[in-house]
């Protein structure tokens, strides 16, 4: 990498934590800064792929290769599973220590290999 993308890559990632800290200084805003990319760790077992890092920020993504028994036959289960779609849910916690959990939606792998979101 050249001195330069250092140099710009540097102030980028200083002004986003001092907006941070600006913003979580503000009465009633909370402030969910995602994944730390200098403390992630990445775990691929199979069909799960997890994303953390050490300050309690985690992505869990996971797919089915085969259809649930319990959701066989189910006419409210018709269409959901399919082998290659994946889901999972975020979790990340503010600034008080608290956890927010969001399902990330639906999505597949493309050809290259990134998951995407399905259009609904």
């Amino acid at each position: 990498m050249s001195a330069i993308a250092q140099l710009i890559d540097q102030i980028k990632d200083e002004a986003k934590a001092e907006l941070l800290e600006q913003l979580s200084l503000k009465r009633g805003t909370i402030v969910l800064a995602g994944l730390n990319p200098e403390m992630q760790r990445v775990r691929h077992i199979e069909d799960h792929i997890s994303i953390e890092d050490g300050c309690g920020n985690e992505i869990n993504v996971f797919r089915s290769r085969f259809e649930p028994e319990s959701w066989r036959g189910k006419a409210h289960m018709a269409g959901v599973w399919h082998p290659a779609r994946w889901t999972g849910y975020q979790e990340l916690r503010d600034s008080a220590g608290r956890i927010w959990r969001t399902t990330l939606p639906t999505m597949v792998c493309d050809d290259f290999g990134h998951l995407v979101e399905v259009p609904k």
